[in-house]
């Protein structure tokens, strides 16, 4: 059976199949894939920014960061979480591909770049 996935609730219930039976893989194409970021901002125009500053540094603590891995299945951008992660986690390919995959990877910054101007004039 072949499946591909765009939702984290099925990333999340193919993780923990993985972990339960080994005959279970995600595969990644060969010519590569695209990877996805969620992305916290702030509006240019937000009334209240110093609190979603604390708020952002909150989920960026690392041991924040690893309960976010532990709960939905993503990757996160601070890798002192991985510390916090037991090794069944830490080392699920999926979460967490091997440089190989990286490489050949592309996201909104590598691959559709009018797209940052929209971000960059949207954002501050």
């Amino acid at each position: 059976m072949i499946c591909q996935s765009f939702s984290y609730v099925i990333l999340a219930r193919n993780i923990a199949r993985q972990l339960k039976n080994s005959a279970i893989h995600y595969v990644y194409p060969e010519e590569g894939t695209v990877f996805w970021m969620d992305n916290m901002v702030i509006p240019k125009h937000a009334e209240n920014k110093d609190a979603t500053y604390a708020f952002i540094n909150v989920l960026m603590k690392p041991e924040n960061q690893a309960v976010l891995v532990e709960d939905i299945g993503y990757a996160v951008p601070n890798l002192g979480a991985l510390k916090h992660l037991p090794d069944a986690l830490r080392n699920i390919k999926v979460i967490f591909p091997p440089t190989e995959v990286s490489q050949k990877a592309n996201s909104c910054r590598t691959s559709v770049k009018p797209c940052l101007f929209t971000i960059n004039t949207g954002w501050s």
